[in-house]
C-alpha cells in the first residue's frame, strides 16, 4: 500500500494512514488514504514514492509494446466482448469515450504495419 510520497516541486514527505487525506505545501500533490491514490495536479512525475528513511522508490512503469498479432487480438476481444451483451444495450447510443478507445486501438494497429 502506497503510504509514503515525497512531491518533487517542494520536497515535502507526506505519510498517511488509512482514511486520511494529506497535502503537500505547494497544493502539487495529495495522499489520499482513503482509496489509497496518490492524486497530482498537473503531472503524476511530480512525485516519487518513498520508503521509511526517506529514500526515493524508482518504479517502473514502462510497458514493451505490443506486436501487430496483439494488437489484432485486443481488436477481436473488443468485437467478442461487444457481440456478447444483451440486445437492449446494444441499442444504446455510443458515448464518445467508447467510440474514442475503438478509433485509437485501430489507429494503434495500423501504425504498426511494417
Amino acid at each position: 500500500m502506497l503510504n509514503r510520497a515525497k512531491c518533487k516541486r517542494c520536497s515535502d514527505i507526506l505519510e498517511i494512514k488509512e482514511g486520511e487525506l494529506v497535502y503537500c505545501s505547494c497544493g502539487e500533490i495529495v495522499l489520499n488514504g482513503i482509496d489509497k491514490r496518490v492524486v497530482c495536479n498537473t503531472s503524476v512525475t511530480n512525485y516519487v514514492e518513498v520508503d521509511e528513511l526517506g529514500n526515493e522508490i524508482v518504479l517502473d512503469i514502462s510497458s514493451p509494446k505490443p506486436d501487430r498479432k496483439a494488437l489484432l487480438e485486443m481488436l477481436d476481444e473488443m468485437v467478442k466482448k461487444i457481440e456478447e451483451m444483451p440486445s437492449h444495450v446494444m441499442q444504446a447510443p455510443v458515448n464518445h469515450y467508447d467510440f474514442a478507445s475503438a478509433l485509437l486501438l485501430i489507429s494503434t494497429i495500423l501504425k504498426n504495419f511494417d
